[in-house]
């Protein structure tokens, strides 16, 4: 006589495969009818688990590079290796050839190159500022003081005839 409820089996295989999909220990639980703590506890679970989500990684990531380099066709063949062909004598595609997936490309390149968008950042903006009398005057002699300058300079530079008054060439 049998005492108890009877052992929960576990389906390895399909943990294995659930997990290569990534499913979470709570979707697999479901799948399987059990509970999650069950699963959690079990060490041979966990092993199967790691192994499926890592098998899972190198398909996608297998996927992507094709993806991103492109492929030429695969032409059918039979089990001898000979080409099969359709009843006009053409050989059948068993896999289409694809172009390079430019996205695919940059995501990769952003992923695993570190590379990355520029951003360029460009504000127009006005800003006023509020400036007292005496702040004025001192702006103001400074650059009366600096057309004084100027003008000085600029006269080494003038024809016999001609002056600077106020910043403007007079003749």
């Amino acid at each position: 006589m049998v005492i108890g409820r009877p052992p929960i089996r576990i389906d390895y295989e399909l943990v294995e495969r659930l997990a290569r999909i990534h499913c979470t220990h709570e979707e697999i639980a479901t799948a399987m009818d059990v509970s999650v703590s069950l699963l959690e506890h079990s060490d041979k679970f966990l092993q199967v688990y790691k192994k499926g989500l890592e098998d899972g990684r190198k398909s996608l990531r297998r996927l992507q590079w094709e993806k991103a380099q492109g492929y030429e066709p695969e032409l059918l063949r039979d089990d001898d290796g000979n080409f099969v062909t359709d009843v006009n004598g053409k050989p059948i595609l068993s896999r289409p050839a694809t172009l390079p997936d430019t996205t695919m490309l940059i995501w990769l390149g952003k992923q695993l190159l570190g590379q990355r968008d520029r951003q360029e950042l460009s504000v127009d903006h006005q800003v006023t500022v509020k400036l007292d009398d005496q702040q004025m005057s001192q702006i103001r002699a400074e650059r009366q003081a600096g057309m004084a300058e100027l003008e000085a300079m600029s006269r080494r530079y003038l024809h016999p005839g001609q002056d600077v008054v106020d910043g403007e060439l007079v003749e």
